[in-house]
């Protein structure tokens, strides 16, 4: 049997459920496999998912992907809410604010893109060196 390859996972915070990007089914410690609840894919996209991180707007997932580009999605509707393509390179960081209505992300190419999830636009840009805390005034 194959290795299980974990891309980029993320849990709720009571724990119930988790979203995961895997390459095979998975197995826990008890050796049973675990039910997959759904799956979202987009036609035509094959970049892999390198991060994956929930929205305080509890319908709404953002997942990045090794081209860079970044996709919000609906659990509800399994659909693209949105497309971000911003990075050069793999997405390696995200992070919304408390409301869900901005996106941070971190990349491969050393750029930190802060995006307005509503007006679906990058706001701000800028190359990191080293780890550096912001706070993005409301």
């Amino acid at each position: 049997s194959q290795p299980l390859k974990i891309f980029s996972s993320g849990t709720s915070k009571e724990g119930r459920w988790c979203v995961a990007s895997l390459q095979l089914n998975c197995t826990c410690n008890e050796n049973r496999v675990i039910p997959k609840m759904g799956m979202w894919h987009e036609t035509g996209h094959s970049a892999e998912v390198t991060c994956i991180v929930r929205s305080p707007q509890k319908d709404t997932f953002a997942v990045g992907y090794a081209d860079g580009s970044i996709r919000l999605w609906s659990v509800s509707s399994k659909t693209v809410i949105t497309t971000f393509n911003g990075h050069k390179k793999a997405v390696t960081a995200l992070g919304f604010d408390e409301t869900g209505a901005r996106l941070a992300s971190g990349s491969q190419d050393t750029n930190l893109i802060v995006w307005d999830v509503v007006g679906e636009a990058g706001l701000f840009r800028c190359v990191w060196i080293s780890l550096v805390l912001f706070h993005i005034p409301q």
